[in-house]
């Protein structure tokens, strides 16, 4: 999926894609980072990420690389 758009909302933890045939993504962030069990220092890194570069944050989840990124 090439990722046209990406924007991530702080307030509600939600991620925003959008690919290149304009369809629309969201991704509850808290739950994706429930499902995965990591440590404080991991979180903080991708509360980083998502607030600073969304784009890598999603391609993360995108790839389902989010597991190998918190190991």
């Amino acid at each position: 999926m090439q990722l046209r758009a990406c924007h991530y909302d702080d307030n509600n933890d939600i991620l925003t894609v959008v690919d290149s045939d304009g369809i629309i993504y969201r991704y509850p962030c808290y739950e994706i980072e429930n499902s995965i069990e990591m440590h404080t220092a991991v979180r903080s890194r991708l509360r980083w990420l998502k607030e600073n570069e969304p784009y890598a944050f999603a391609e993360l989840v995108i790839q389902g690389d989010l597991k190998q990124f918190a190991e």
